[in-house]
């Protein structure tokens, strides 16, 4: 009998209040916008390994919370955003800078990339620019 009046006091004092503030954080974070830590130094200097993003999901579409279905669809990436997708391979989170997109040709010659034949100036970083988690300009 103390079993079920602990179960029941759990269940009154602790997860019926939380499990809707927990639903509605959980579908927030599902749809609307999350935060990511960057596991890769792959976007050095602009964003270091480790940093942590923030992700605005409705940049490009709404979707229904934890499926892919879309309700509504208002842009798609364009060279130079930064984007949070998954590897193949791995299922891990990565953050990328898009390049190109449906149709484009892009190529890598000699440390140099093309895009739909076309050579794309670049430049490094100065020395005493920011570092550390804050975007400075779109390649390309």
């Amino acid at each position: 009998m103390k079993t079920r009046a602990l179960a029941r006091h759990l269940w009154r004092e602790w997860i019926r209040p939380l499990a809707l503030p927990f639903l509605l954080i959980t579908a927030a974070k599902s749809a609307l916008a999350d935060i990511n830590p960057v596991p890769t130094a792959s976007m050095q200097p602009t964003i270091l390994c480790g940093d942590v993003v923030f992700v605005n999901k409705l940049a490009y579409d709404l979707r229904v919370p934890f499926t892919t279905a879309r309700l509504a669809r208002w842009a798609d990436p364009a060279h130079g955003d930064i984007v949070v997708c998954f590897a193949p391979d791995s299922g891990m989170r990565l953050v990328k800078r898009v390049v190109g997109q449906p149709g484009d040709t892009i190529e890598l010659r000699n440390d140099i990339l093309f895009l739909n034949g076309t050579p794309q100036t670049y430049s490094p970083l100065a020395a005493d620019a920011p570092q550390g988690g804050r975007p400075h300009r779109a390649a390309g």
